[in-house]
């Protein structure tokens, strides 16, 4: 017992247990056979050997990948990969399975992008390779959880047929290594980033990923990333992947390199990544725009490079995304439900009933709010209750209102925010983006769980991250609005980040969070105003809007055909952590007793706790015991705001993750 008095303290016990088992298993192994051990104990000190000495030549291939230099050590790297390939061969492990698959990646890379893939040997066709990828890559669209129909390839088999083609090495190295093959699909076809950066930098587009930026790149296709090549006095290929800062390209393999931003600030390029790796925790001061790429955006802080003071405060800061008519039918259809809701005759051969309810669709439309119900039939007409129908034509506004999730109905990992396209003079689109978060979110469990019920400072942030989450699920329902009322909308986003400037904006996760925000401040808010009054005047409209926008009084109001996207009761949720263990057990009780037992829970967690702020010359004290969602708590089991309820919703209805997908991607085949 020697051994084990000498190691106590330096394993946990539990650990420690195990590890003196395994010596008296080993003991009895050599005991049995001890040849065989030692055989098998040599064996196991060469695997290491031989891993050991493939993760130095990878770093040296990731060295070479950032500083090309003396291209007579090229051959020689390239002999040292094939001879470690074939050692590293010789073991099955996992650990030296992958190991040999990075480095055949890495060696695959060089090659492609030094050009000499003349002499590389590919065992399959390219019509196998094609059929090969495409399937597996059909399966793959079919289960992946994320979805973001903003940034997603729409015909991913381009993909598959560029990367058979022209880097048909690669392509057979895709079809050894899943793990490769799934990173490849999220980088090329869920973020839809260009091919050739991942097949010759693999190293610097690992560094994307890690630093959030590959989802921002594929915003716009991936255009902004480019490679540069250049050659040396000796006529070799010198090949750099270039990112604009700025609007300037940079090489991002020099990252000590200092840029100046548009705020007159200096930083290095290992900065600024930095800064983007902890976007998920802080978001920082810089975003990603396309064309522009890098830039100085305060997104929390946006008055400071916006004048919140002026109608057209949308305008001034960088472009998200300019859509063209066509592009905007293509992603929102010709025709979006508006606000009015009208009683028209249409042919009874349009409407499509939904089996599991009995609600109706129109033929072309099968969106979640855009149902129609039928009042009166007349042979083989109807005469039906719907929403107007806004053409997207160039001159009305479209309110899109947004939810991510990632798991179904959790507190975390999920969110809702918007979209507005606002009509340019030139007949286009401006996208105009917003979230709501917490001023400070907290990082720790009991902050978060003490915050539940708590009211905390909100800021408006503009360009939320979440366009960039395409390993979330997206889905989005749409609203039109004609001139007027658009003008309504845009007064309602401004008076809110003044608010949010003046820190006058709450949030609380359930009653005064992202989705209330949308559904209540800014829907709700806006039909009202709209249908109350059918001519009002700019200061009308502000004074409006302070009446009644941020007050408790306003998420009671009662109003017709207002759609419902996200309200929804507590026991269709599913809290985590130290929460969640509370509320499942709840659920466990006799069904009469949950209101009651939630009610003393929020109790306890200081449900009372709230703020007040001085809005249009009066207090407004804000708090969840204040709100109607804790008035609905004996009857609903208290009700909440949650993104989550709009997925729900639409699967409900039948409008699934997959079918959203198999609606806007076109694939080489679909599985039955």
């Amino acid at each position: 017992m020697a051994g084990m008095t000498s190691s106590i303290g330096k394993r946990p016990f539990i650990q420690e247990i195990k590890y003196q088992l395994s010596r008296v298993h080993d003991c009895v192994l050599r005991g049995s056979n001890s040849r065989l051990w030692r055989v098998q104990r040599e064996e196991d000190i060469m695997e290491t050997i031989t891993h050991n000495k493939i993760k130095k030549l990878i770093k040296k291939f990731d060295q070479f990948e950032e500083q090309p230099g003396d291209f007579e050590v090229v051959d020689d790297i390239l002999a040292r990969a094939d001879q470690c390939l074939r050692e590293g061969k010789k073991y099955k492990s996992k650990q030296m399975t992958a190991a040999c698959h990075k480095l055949e990646g890495r060696k695959v890379s060089l090659i492609y992008r030094t050009e000499r893939d003349e002499d590389l040997s590919v065992p399959h066709t390219q019509d196998y390779l094609k059929h090969e990828l495409n399937q597996k890559m059909v399966d793959w669209i079919y289960v992946y959880p994320g979805f973001n129909p903003d940034s997603h390839d729409r015909d991913p088999e381009r993909k598959i047929i560029e990367v058979c083609e022209r880097y048909p090495a690669y392509a057979n190295l895709l079809l050894k290594d899943e793990k490769l093959l799934i990173e490849f699909f999220k980088w090329a076809i869920r973020d839809n980033n260009q091919v050739a950066p991942m097949v010759m930098f693999a190293s610097l587009q690992e560094l994307l990923k890690r630093c959030n930026i590959s989802q921002r790149t594929g915003y716009n296709a991936g255009e902004d990333l480019r490679i540069k090549t250049d050659y040396d006095r000796e006529g070799h290929i010198l090949r750099s992947l270039w990112l604009p800062i700025e609007a300037t390209p940079q090489n991002i393999a020099e990252r000590d390199k200092k840029v100046t931003l548009k705020d007159g600030s200096e930083r290095t390029i290992e900065e600024i990544l930095e800064l983007f790796k902890n976007k998920v925790h802080t978001p920082g001061d810089l975003e990603f725009f396309p064309r522009v790429g890098i830039t100085y955006w305060p997104s929390y802080e946006p008055w400071k490079v916006m004048n919140v003071a002026s109608p057209t405060f949308w305008h001034e800061g960088p472009q998200l995304r300019i859509l063209d008519v066509e592009e905007a039918q293509n992603i929102y259809g010709k025709t979006v439900p508006g606000l009015k809701i009208i009683e028209p005759m249409v042919p009874l051969d349009s409407l499509i009933e939904h089996e599991e309810d009995g609600t109706y669709w129109m033929e072309h439309d099968r969106f979640l709010f855009n149902e129609v119900e039928p009042i009166e039939w007349h042979g083989s007409l109807v005469k039906v209750r719907m929403r107007e129908r806004i053409p997207v034509d160039g001159k009305n506004f479209i309110q899109v209102v947004r939810a991510t999730k990632e798991k179904d109905m959790s507190f975390l990992r999920t969110h809702s925010f918007g979209d507005i396209l606002i009509p340019l003079e030139s007949g286009r689109y401006y996208l105009f983006n917003m979230g709501k978060y917490p001023k400070f979110y907290p990082e720790t469990t009991y902050r978060l769980l003490s915050s539940f019920v708590k009211v905390v400072l909100a800021v408006l942030q503009i360009v939320d991250d979440n366009v960039f989450f395409n390993h979330r699920n997206h889905t989005r329902e749409c609203i039109g609005l004609k001139p007027e009322e658009g003008r309504v909308l845009l007064e309602i986003v401004r008076f809110l980040l003044i608010l949010a400037r003046d820190d006058k904006l709450g949030f609380e996760f359930q009653t005064e969070g992202c989705a209330k925000m949308l559904q209540v401040d800014i829907v709700k808010t806006l039909i009202y105003i709209t249908t109350t009054f059918e001519e009002i005047s700019d200061e009308e409209i502000k004074k409006k809007i302070t009446e009644l926008l941020y007050t408790p009084e306003m998420d009671q109001y009662d109003l017709d055909h207002v759609p419902n996207f996200f309200r929804t009761t507590l026991d269709k949720v599913n809290p985590e952590g130290a929460l969640g263990i509370v509320f499942t057990l709840i659920k466990k009780c006799f069904y009469w007793m949950q209101p009651y037992l939630v009610s003393l829970t929020y109790l306890i967690i200081g449900v009372w706790r709230g703020m007040t702020f001085q809005i249009g010359g009066r207090a407004v004290k804000l708090s969840h015991m204040r709100s109607s969602c804790w008035h609905d708590g004996s009857s609903y089991k208290h009700s909440l705001y949650h993104p989550g309820y709009m997925h729900q919703q639409q699967e409900d209805k039948g409008i699934t993750l997959l079918r959203r997908k198999l609606d806007l991607i076109k694939l080489p085949f679909y599985k039955d």
